[in-house]
């Protein structure tokens, strides 16, 4: 239930950051006091995730001779799938946003931002945070369901036919 609600907490998050909060106010230091509570807000939710219901769960239902494989193999898959974001994005944002390359490298050589594309850009980044995020938030619901019939499910002992010192 943790993970659904940091989860849950972080979809709407994402959205005010890129579509809600005013945009273009150069230089006001008043402009930046919302996105720097939301980017605070966003960061405290969504690290409660690991240390509050995979580590434990991990934990629980997981045999002790296989736990370093299955912590390894989630960091591993987390890492993977979090190093595709940017060029998913940058994709999505050209193919599907209408990003314009020319209009990017006209606006960085003058030193300048267009707009249009940093929409493009924001609207990307939004979508492929949110649709993974609400996955994410649909697999913990599941294991809301499933959690307690692989706690119960799991053989006693180490993993490796032995049994636990009690």
């Amino acid at each position: 239930l943790l993970s659904v609600l940091s989860v849950g907490l972080g979809i709407p998050c994402v959205f005010a950051f890129f579509v809600l909060l005013p945009q273009g106010q150069e230089g006001e230091l008043g402009a930046a006091v919302p996105y720097i509570a939301l980017a605070f807000a966003f960061g405290f939710a969504m690290s409660w995730t690991l240390a509050g219901t995979n580590a434990p769960i991990y934990s629980e239902i997981v045999p002790p001779a296989q736990r370093t494989l299955v912590f390894g193999m989630d960091a591993a898959f987390e890492g993977t799938a979090g190093s595709l974001g940017a060029p998913i994005a940058g994709w999505v944002a050209q193919h599907v946003f209408n990003y314009d390359t020319d209009a990017a490298d006209a606006s960085s050589a003058g030193g300048g931002c267009d707009l249009a594309n940093a929409h493009s850009l924001g609207r990307a980044v939004t979508w492929t945070m949110m649709v993974p995020w609400a996955i994410c938030m649909a697999i913990y619901c599941l294991l809301l369901v499933t959690y307690k019939k692989d706690r119960l499910r799991r053989p006693a002992g180490d993993g490796l036919g032995r049994p636990l010192l009690q």
